[in-house]
C-alpha cells in the first residue's frame, strides 16, 4: 500500500509516494530523534548510576532477568536501557553539530572557490584533496591521541575530516549556477560578489547540501563510535554506544546484551538515515528524479 502526498515544486502538484519502508523508517528516525530530546525525562533509572546486586542481570525474557531492567544490566549494574537512551542523546548531538559546523564551513568554503576561482579556489581544494587523501578514521584517531577524548574535542575532529565532501560538493553547484542568467542580472544590478553568493548562489547549493547532510550523519554515527570503541571518543562515565560495546565485547559469549543491544541501535541508526538520505536524493535531485 502506498501514501501518495502532494509536492509543490515548479508551480505544479506532484505527487509523491511514500512506500511502507519509507514510512517505516521516517518513523524510526523520528523515534530516535524524541528518544535523544527526552532522554533525560524517559529513562527508568539513572545510567551513570548503578548497583553491584544487580550487575549483570540477563534482559528481562531471559532466566533470571528483572522487568524493572528490560535490556539488563552492564558489569557495574548499570540499567542498558537507559544507557541506550541517553547513548542515542550523545550521538545524535554529536551528528548535528558536526552537520552545523562541517556543513557551514565546508559549503561556505566551496561557494567562494566556485565562485571566486583564481588562487581562492586552488588552495581551498588542495585543502579538500589533502583531507579526502587521509583515511577518516586514522585521521580522527591521531588527533583524538593528540588532543585527548572529550566531547568538544570529538566534535571538532569529525568535523574536520568531513568538512571537505561539503567543500567540493558546493563548489560543483556552484560552477554551474555562477554562469546563469539570474547570476548576471545581479552584476548588472551592482549586487557585490558577497551580496551574490549569499543572497543567489547559496539559496540553490542547499538541496545537495541537506542530501549530502543526512547521508553523512550514518558516517558520523560509525567515526564517533568507533572513536569511543578504541578510547578516544566521549570519556567515561558518559552513556555512548562505541564505548558500551568495547565494554561488553569481553563477556559476548555469558553476556551478549552489553555488546549486542548497542550495536543494534549503531546499526538501525546508520541504515535510518543512509535510507532517509537516498530517498531524499530521489526527490530533491531534478537530474536523477525526473518524472
Amino acid at each position: 500500500m502506498n501514501i501518495a502526498l502532494p509536492v509543490v515544486k515548479s508551480g505544479k502538484i506532484k505527487k509523491v509516494r511514500l512506500s511502507p519502508t519509507v514510512i517505516i523508517f521516517s518513523s524510526i528516525g523520528l523515534i530516535l530523534i524524541l528518544t535523544a530530546l527526552l532522554a533525560p525525562w524517559i529513562t527508568p533509572h539513572d545510567p551513570n548510576v548503578g548497583a553491584l546486586d544487580n550487575r549483570l542481570l540477563p534482559p528481562f525474557w531471559q532466566e533470571g532477568g528483572k522487568t524493572e531492567f528490560v535490556f539488563g544490566t552492564d558489569t557495574l549494574g548499570r540499567d542498558i536501557l537507559s544507557r541506550i537512551i541517553f547513548g542515542a542523546r550523545t550521538t545524535l548531538s554529536v551528528c548535528a553539530l558536526v552537520v552545523i559546523i562541517a556543513g557551514t564551513i565546508g559549503t561556505l568554503l566551496g561557494i567562494v572557490a566556485g565562485y571566486t576561482g583564481g588562487w581562492a579556489d586552488i588552495i581551498i581544494m588542495r585543502a579538500v584533496d589533502l583531507v579526502f587523501s587521509l583515511p577518516a578514521i586514522l585521521l580522527a584517531l591521531l588527533l583524538a591521541a593528540i588532543f585527548g577524548p572529550s566531547f568538544q574535542i570529538l566534535v571538532f575532529i569529525i568535523s574536520f575530516t568531513l568538512w571537505a565532501g561539503y567543500a567540493r560538493m558546493a563548489r560543483a553547484e556552484t560552477l554551474k549556477i555562477k554562469g546563469l542568467d539570474f547570476i548576471a542580472l545581479a552584476k548588472i544590478a551592482g549586487c557585490s560578489r558577497a551580496s551574490i553568493m549569499m543572497r543567489h548562489v547559496l539559496p540553490n547549493v542547499i538541496s545537495p547540501i541537506i542530501i549530502l547532510a543526512t547521508l553523512q550523519i550514518g558516517t558520523i554515527v560509525i567515526v564517533e563510535a568507533s572513536l569511543s570503541f578504541l578510547g578516544v571518543g566521549v570519556p567515561p562515565p558518559t552513556a555512548d554506544w562505541g564505548s558500551m560495546v568495547s565494554e561488553g565485547r569481553s563477556y559476548i559469549v555469558t553476556a551478549w546484551w552489553l555488546c549486542i543491544i548497542p550495536g543494534f541501535a549503531i546499526a538501525l541508526t546508520v541504515l535510518t538515515f543512509n535510507l532517509l538520505g537516498d530517498v531524499l536524493n530521489d526527490r530533491l535531485n531534478p537530474l536523477i528524479h525526473r518524472r
